[in-house]
């Protein structure tokens, strides 16, 4: 999708030779047909849609590409065409490429749905340092922590096919409520704590995200036949299987599906909204 004063959806091939970057966001449970690319409406996208006539959700990520001088952006919900003839079946099997691609992915982190602006007016309270007592004359609380508010714990990473989309993306920028925040194969990092691995931020054994083990992973020969590739491999599974168990989807076929001597089954656990 170009992003100008107004947008419009271009093919892949007119984008390829620059930067683009793609949009991670929770659907609505009812998604309004205007703000998604169907059969019908293909024209009007390719003609160009003034940015006011989209959802917010979509307007902010587009605001972000500006700031960034980035002019391409991947929407799933208009860069697939949605609806009865669309090229979902073809297109979903591209996800690994178009988020490993991208040279970024804008993270509307704690919108529920594509109604809710993800750039917001904050209150700076939080953020301004505060002395608690002579004992602490050296050491300060601010807003951001580990455990709340932070990549892992926001309203997107309750959405099932997020899982890969922040697997995959070499490097992500989350907007939530409370600040903003960055990770890449390297870390996570803050604006509170922007050293990626700062020491107040992540405990020793918390620097290793899904995205750097999945990294890591992309690092070693093809050959799976090594021991050290076999043990990463049954590492990565067990650090993501419990990430996927706990988020939802809405489609039961998009549940995973394991094959094993015993036969195929699907994994349960999973809230069907």
């Amino acid at each position: 999708m170009d992003c100008g004063t107004a947008v419009r959806v271009v093919a892949g091939e007119q984008s390829n030779l620059e930067q683009y970057a793609a949009l991670s966001y929770c659907w609505a449970q009812n998604p309004n047909p205007q703000f998604m690319l169907l059969r019908t409406n293909q024209s009007r996208y390719a003609d160009g849609v003034p940015i006011a006539d989209l959802n917010n959700v979509f307007q902010d990520a587009i605001s972000v590409c500006q700031g960034l001088s980035t002019r391409y952006l991947w929407i799933d919900a208009l860069c697939i065409v949605q609806g009865a003839g669309g090229d979902f079946e073809s297109e979903a099997s591209r996800v690994r490429e178009i988020y490993a691609g991208s040279s970024s992915t804008i993270v509307a982190a704690s919108s529920s749905d594509p109604t809710r602006h993800f750039l917001v007016e904050r209150d700076p309270r939080p953020w301004i340092s505060c002395k608690l007592s002579k004992a602490w004359i050296n050491n300060t609380v601010k807003g951001c922590s580990n455990t709340h508010n932070s990549p892992s714990n926001m309203t997107v990473d309750t959405r099932g096919w997020y899982l890969q989309e922040r697997c995959l993306s070499p490097r992500s920028i989350y907007f939530a409520d409370r600040g903003v925040h960055w990770e890449c194969r390297e870390g996570i990092a803050c604006e509170d704590h922007p050293k990626i691995r700062d020491h107040r931020y992540y405990a020793s054994d918390k620097y290793e995200t899904l995205n750097t083990r999945y990294w890591d992973l992309l690092s070693f020969d093809s050959s799976l036949g090594g021991p050290a590739v076999a043990s990463s491999i049954r590492r990565l599974w067990w650090s993501i299987l419990p990430s996927y168990l706990t988020t939802n989807l809405s489609h039961q076929e998009d549940r995973l599906i394991i094959q094993d001597q015993r036969g195929v089954w699907p994994l349960e656990r999973i809230d069907h909204t």
